[in-house]
């Protein structure tokens, strides 16, 4: 896991963060909807992204959403996530 203050990247736009994540072949965790509309733009493009697991900030608690990202990061591999969006 890396976030996007620990790699001095928070105020990229959201294409370039998407990018930075898929440079890094790690998946992209946000509550930002707007990441739904690049996901959707690269997908018609054909265009590959490590992947994206979006959810509603006010739908799970933070422990909640924790242990679904270990349920994701345990039984799924990267190329299982890449050019999805995973919805919670």
């Amino acid at each position: 896991m890396l976030t996007a203050q620990e790699d001095g990247t928070t105020r990229l736009e959201d294409q370039l963060l998407l990018r930075r994540a898929s440079e890094l072949d790690m998946v992209l965790v946000s509550h930002d909807a707007d990441f739904i509309s690049e996901a959707i733009r690269l997908q018609m493009e054909q265009t590959d992204f490590a992947g994206i697991v979006h959810v509603k900030q006010e739908k799970l608690s933070i422990g909640a959403f924790i242990e679904e990202l270990e349920v994701i990061a345990l039984a799924s591999t990267r190329e299982e996530c890449r050019n999805k969006v995973l919805y919670f």
